[in-house]
């Protein structure tokens, strides 16, 4: 998908997505969608889509793509109540299989009260667990820093303790 992108070997926008969608059977681990949620979602070549992202991820997902954390970004950033919904109930499966991504996003539902009562000691638990798991310490290490933001906002002595013992 890349190289047929970055080469504009097949003219305009139009043709490649077309050419991509007419290929989309060849597609068997949901890669080639993820990459079609991606051009709608930063608005390569056109204006953004993020209706039709989360509509291309939701198709990579389903051939058994691991792509949730472009499904977090897409739909917390379209913000609906239904998106919200939807990143809780999914961060949820997503946390119960150990997830670290998907906990570090209740972490941050649970901060910003999005889709959710904001509950600041549930946002640092989800953060806890999130930072113990392989996600924070490699891809993910914005998780790392909001577990202590989370631990900050608490402004309490044994948050205090439990930041200062983590950083």
């Amino acid at each position: 998908v890349e190289a047929v992108v970055s080469k504009k070997k097949y003219g305009s926008f139009n043709k490649i997505l077309a050419l991509l969608k007419d290929n989309i059977d060849l597609s068997t681990t949901g890669r080639l969608e993820e990459r079609i949620a991606f051009i709608y979602s930063h608005g390569k070549f056109s204006g953004r889509d993020l209706d039709a992202a989360a509509e291309w991820i939701r198709r990579a997902l389903g051939k058994g793509g691991d792509f949730y954390p472009t499904l977090y970004d897409i739909l917390s950033e379209r913000g609906t109540p239904q998106d919200l919904e939807e990143i809780h109930s999914v961060a949820i499966s997503g946390a119960n299989r150990g997830d670290g991504i998907s906990m570090g996003w209740l972490g941050r539902l649970y901060r910003d009260g999005r889709g959710v009562p904001k509950d600041l000691n549930a946002s640092a638990e989800w953060f806890s667990k999130a930072s113990k798991t392989r996600a924070a310490r490699s891809d993910a290490k914005w998780i790392r820093w909001e577990y202590t933001d989370a631990l900050w906002d608490l402004e309490n002595p044994e948050s205090d303790r439990r930041m200062f013992g983590y950083a």
